[in-house]
């Protein structure tokens, strides 16, 4: 047995990975950019539970902005929508902007895994939803 159980590293290793966990805030906002291929914005809300100094449970929900581009943009417009429970990886990026006049800053999740926690629902009538069947094969079609 080493007396010193350490790892020395020699490099510095640098990581900028997100995974998140949570329900999706609206329905995705899909845009088509100069090229032709498919962005996706959507609002992700991640929700924790903890026990404040007094020891009563509070829940805390936090809003991401998560963007995927190209096949994944197309699978969240073909697939998911408002209330949906998604995993999502990906990095986060910084940018900043100006609107009328003023420079705005925004935090972003660009993801490069999205995958549906729940089973897509097609709306039928207002009234009637109908599910897709568990033996449909609609999963194996998606790019991720």
């Amino acid at each position: 047995m080493e007396k010193n159980s350490y790892i020395y590293v020699n490099k510095l290793i640098m990581i900028n990975e997100v995974t998140l966990a949570g329900n999706l805030g609206k329905d995705p906002e899909i845009h088509d950019t100069k090229t032709g291929s498919k962005v996706a914005s959507m609002t992700l809300a991640t929700t924790e539970s903890f026990k404040n100094s007094a020891g009563e449970w509070e829940k805390k929900t936090e809003w991401h902005k998560i963007v995927a581009f190209g096949k994944s943009a197309e699978y969240v417009q073909k697939y998911l929508s408002k209330g949906m429970k998604i995993y999502v990886q990906g990095k986060i990026a910084y940018r900043s902007y100006e609107k009328d006049g003023v420079k705005k800053f925004s935090t972003e999740i660009l993801s490069n895994k999205i995958i549906m926690l729940d089973k897509p629902v097609k709306v039928t009538t207002a009234t009637e939803t109908q599910s897709q069947p568990a033996d449909s094969d609609s999963f194996s079609d998606m790019p991720f």
